[in-house]
């Protein structure tokens, strides 16, 4: 299978910095394309602010502070000979990350099993579940937590839709 478009979510952790840094050697050895996707989750509590040019300035903010983030996360790592996009939409992440990846082709979608939550007590976050669960492109989950061992995972595969 040729790789030419993959995709990595990122929330801006640890464990998504072990994800980012597998998918940047992927995408090197497949002469691949690096799409790295953050999404803004709504606020909470978005609708009781009554003034629209509130509303237009928060969610500017939040983008323009989003943008220079993924730029740092980003820059942290060495990127050289590879061509990255910088994505961030706004929205509920795994339905995000599925549409971006079907409208932008994406061939593989890279990402870390746990996210900035972390919760040991979780077999995959919330996120990386839903994906492997709604997703029909293959998705490589990357172990970040390696220190923890549930029985439970024993019986779960997180590379269940590798093949589809």
């Amino acid at each position: 299978m040729v790789f030419s478009n993959v995709l990595i979510p990122t929330d801006f952790s640890f464990n998504s910095a072990k994800a980012y840094e597998f998918a940047l050697n992927f995408a090197k050895k497949n002469s691949a394309r690096l799409h790295v996707l953050h999404v803004i989750e709504p606020i909470i509590r978005y609708n009781e602010i009554n003034d629209p040019q509130d509303k237009m300035n928060l969610d500017r903010d939040r983008i323009f502070g989003a943008e220079e983030e993924l730029e740092r996360f980003i820059n942290k790592f060495y990127n050289a000979g590879i061509d990255i996009f910088r994505i961030v939409i706004a929205g509920k992440p795994f339905e995000e990350i599925i549409n971006y990846s079907k409208k932008e082709h994406v061939d593989l979608i890279i990402t870390a099993t746990h996210g900035k939550t972390n919760l040991h007590h979780l077999v995959a976050g919330n996120v990386t579940k839903k994906l492997l669960k709604f997703s029909v492109i293959p998705i490589v989950c990357i172990k970040t937590n390696p220190a923890v061992h549930l029985e439970t995972t024993i019986g779960e595969n997180l590379a269940e839709n590798w093949v589809g």
